[in-house]
């Protein structure tokens, strides 16, 4: 999968038969291609997996956001009974994964770092003035975002951007194909999972796969 990965960064038309031939890619019902979707990464977030969702467009993002914060919420696994809102027009309680989406150099999470885009952390407290404190994926370190930061600059974590996640990686990766994405943007959603990446190209009809061709020919 790695040489695949690299073969379609290059626009290597032959790397593209790897990910049908190894079940990465997904014909879905253009109808509910984000509830399949989902349902994907519901299951590898049950089984313990940090999995992310991506698309392309922001209704779709906002989408999937909504339904992990709703399903998490139901499960006791977040507070939704305070929040702040968020940049993306959703909003945040504690437990939720959000996204950051600027730098800010005054936020300093260590001596010799910062908070920047496209970092994620875990809502650790909501406060009444909008703040929320976070903690840190990868260092585990707690920073208090501003309120008027969080308005601007922070988003849901649980799906993204396929642009936004560029840089990011995770255990796996689940990535909705609507056949407007670039090579590039393709590239970014079949490489940001460690353990996993899926595709789900939505087509007309019922999603049936015997139904999907996959033409390598353009």
């Amino acid at each position: 999968e790695g040489d695949a990965s690299i073969g379609l960064r290059e626009g290597n038309k032959n790397s593209l038969g790897f990910y049908p031939l190894h079940n990465r890619i997904h014909p879905v019902a253009v109808t509910n291609a984000t509830e399949e979707m989902f349902n994907a990464w519901l299951k590898d977030t049950r089984n313990g997996m940090n999995s992310l969702m991506l698309a392309a467009g922001l209704d779709d993002v906002t989408e999937l956001n909504v339904a992990a914060q709703n399903w998490l919420a139901q499960e006791n696994k977040i507070d939704l009974t305070r929040t702040v809102a968020l940049h993306d027009g959703t909003k945040a309680g504690v437990g939720d994964r959000i996204i950051t989406r600027q730098n800010a150099r005054k936020l300093s999470i260590t001596s010799t770092s910062f908070v920047k885009n496209r970092h994620h952390w875990k809502v650790i407290d909501v406060r009444e003035d909008g703040s929320l404190v976070v903690q840190h994926d990868d260092t585990s370190r707690y920073v208090r975002l501003p309120s008027d930061y969080v308005a601007a600059h922070v988003e849901l974590g649980y799906a993204s951007t396929i642009t936004g996640a560029q840089g990011l990686t995770v255990d796996s990766c689940h990535t909705l194909i609507r056949g407007r994405e670039t090579r590039a943007l393709a590239y970014v959603g079949a490489s940001r999972g460690k353990e996993s990446n899926q595709l789900y190209v939505a087509v007309a009809g019922d999603g049936d796969e015997h139904e999907a061709v996959f033409d390598q020919s353009e």
